[in-house]
């Protein structure tokens, strides 16, 4: 079971909101601001283009950019709240979907704005999630209509390509690029493929845009490994790893494998970075999805490389021969 830790000071910035082990209906999101925000789409876009906001999918790609990518193409795009999260260790999307689901449909309905979206989609594979979010829809107004689209939880199935061929009828496998889906995504349209924690933090902006600097620059982090039980937490960029791994309980570790199996695996020394997209990218690593296992001390890294490597062995696509050969084949040297 993951812990839920909030921050000290609380802000209403946070997209842990303020009873993170509650579903938060639709009037206690009213009562906190919600839906009471910024409602020119040109102005909030300015505000998370100055907040330097990025996705928090995995890519870390500038918000403000797809989004403008997106509405510049014309014709009528599509909006789509990803809550797939393939990334192993990795419960922030989940847990935002099953707590928060009015933030999301928030962020969902002004990213539509903002791109002039006619239509929306909730794409998940967490069951309790799932529930979640049709009784948020049940509860608000409809001003965007949103279909709530159900997939298998695999490593692949939250890629953007993927995303949006399972929400045309198809398998959620990855497909080649270009097009990608800003160009031709769900039924051909443009497409904002927008992972749910960006949504939430664009919805955050919206209704706080005095805090948009603050908002960008905190993240949802699912800390787990060594001998305590995996935490959730919220915390702003530039925190040290290490003061992290001593927060989570895992005082002196060998190294991390971070981002999921995103950024790979980093050694005792990298612990000193700060928790910052452009520096852990300097390193040779990344944040990716936020999700960071701590090895213990005198934990094997190389039988951690090898655990990952058969878990995308396990999770290929099956669709290019390098992979299904090419994985395999390091797994099992």
């Amino acid at each position: 079971m993951t812990a839920i830790r909030l921050p000290t000071t609380r802000s209403p910035g946070s997209v842990l909101g303020a009873a993170p082990g509650v579903t938060e209906s639709a009037e206690a999101y009213r009562a906190t601001g919600g839906h009471a925000g910024t409602t020119d789409p040109d102005a909030l876009l300015r505000h998370l283009d100055a907040s330097g906001l990025r996705g928090r999918g995995g890519a870390c790609f500038p918000a403000a950019v797809k989004l403008r990518a997106v509405r510049d193409r014309g014709g009528a795009p599509v909006v789509v709240a990803n809550g797939e999260e393939g990334e192993p260790g990795s419960v922030k999307d989940r847990w935002l979907l099953r707590a928060r689901p009015h933030l999301v449909l928030d962020g969902l309905a002004h990213a539509a704005a903002i791109t002039g979206a006619v239509r929306g989609y909730v794409y998940l594979s967490d069951p309790e999630a799932g529930a979640s979010v049709r009784r948020a829809l049940a509860e608000r107004e409809p001003h965007l209509p949103v279909e709530v689209v159900e997939t298998d939880h695999t490593y692949v199935a939250g890629e953007e390509s993927a995303v949006v061929r399972r929400i045309d009828g198809g398998p959620a496998l990855p497909t080649t690029k270009p097009p990608r889906p800003f160009e031709r995504g769900v039924g051909g349209a443009p497409t904002l493929v927008s992972n749910v924690e960006t949504l939430a933090r664009i919805a955050l902006t919206a209704a706080h845009p005095g805090l948009r600097r603050t908002i960008a620059r905190s993240t949802l982090v699912t800390l787990s490994g060594g001998h305590s039980e995996p935490v959730l937490a919220e915390v702003p960029y530039g925190v040290p790893l290490r003061t992290l791994a001593a927060w989570h309980g895992t005082p002196a570790p060998g190294g991390a494998l971070m981002g999921g199996l995103f950024g790979g695996l980093v050694d005792g020394r990298a612990l000193d970075l700060p928790l910052e997209p452009d520096a852990l990218a300097a390193a040779g690593t990344a944040l990716g999805c936020g999700a960071i296992r701590f090895l213990a001390a005198g934990a094997c890294p190389v039988a951690t490389a090898a655990d990952a490597v058969g878990h995308l062995a396990a999770e290929s696509t099956r669709q290019c021969g390098v992979c299904v050969s090419g994985t395999a084949a390091i797994r099992d040297t």
